[in-house]
C-alpha cells in the first residue's frame, strides 16, 4: 500500500527485482505481475515477461559486476536514472530537503556532476527491466 501512486516508481523495481531474482533460480519461467495499490484505491499493475535463468544471471551478474568494481551511484539515483533512459540528462541536485541528511544519495557539497556516461549506465541497469515490463509503469526509453 502506498501513500500515493505514482505511474514511474522506483517501486516498480521490486516486482522486477523479484522477477529477475526468481528468474535467475529457476522458479518463474512463466513471467511475474505486480501491482501497486495507494491508499484511495487507485491500482497499477504491471506484467514483467519471462527472462530465462541463464539472461537472468547474466544479468544480475554484470549489474553486481559494475557495482563493485567501477564508479557508480551516488551521483545517478533513481529518478536521474529513468530520466536518462529516457533521454534527458539528469542534474546534479536531486533536491534532499535534509541535505544528504534524510533518505537517499548524499548531497555532494564538492559540485561533482552526474557521469557523462549516464545514458549508457540506464541502458545497462535499467533497460532490461524495464523491456520486459508491461502496463503502466511509467517508464519511457528515449533514443
Amino acid at each position: 500500500m502506498l501513500r500515493k501512486l505514482e505511474k514511474r516508481s522506483h517501486y516498480h523495481l521490486r516486482g522486477a527485482f523479484d522477477h529477475v531474482m526468481l528468474a535467475a533460480a529457476g522458479l518463474a519461467t512463466e513471467g511475474h505481475r505486480h501491482r501497486l495499490i495507494d491508499d484511495r484505491g487507485n491500482v497499477c499493475d504491471v506484467e514483467h515477461a519471462a527472462w530465462t535463468a541463464g539472461d537472468a544471471r547474466r544479468y544480475l551478474a554484470g549489474l553486481i559486476t559494475e557495482l563493485l568494481d567501477a564508479p557508480h551511484g551516488y551521483l545517478l539515483p533513481f529518478e536521474a536514472l529513468a530520466r536518462a533512459l529516457q533521454g534527458g540528462r539528469p542534474v546534479a541536485r536531486f533536491g534532499d530537503p535534509t541535505g544528504g541528511l534524510g533518505y537517499g544519495p548524499i548531497d555532494r557539497g564538492d559540485g561533482l556532476c552526474p557521469p557523462a556516461d549516464a545514458v549508457q549506465i540506464a541502458r545497462r541497469r535499467l533497460l532490461p527491466l524495464v523491456e520486459r515490463m508491461h502496463g503502466e509503469h511509467g517508464f519511457e526509453v528515449g533514443p
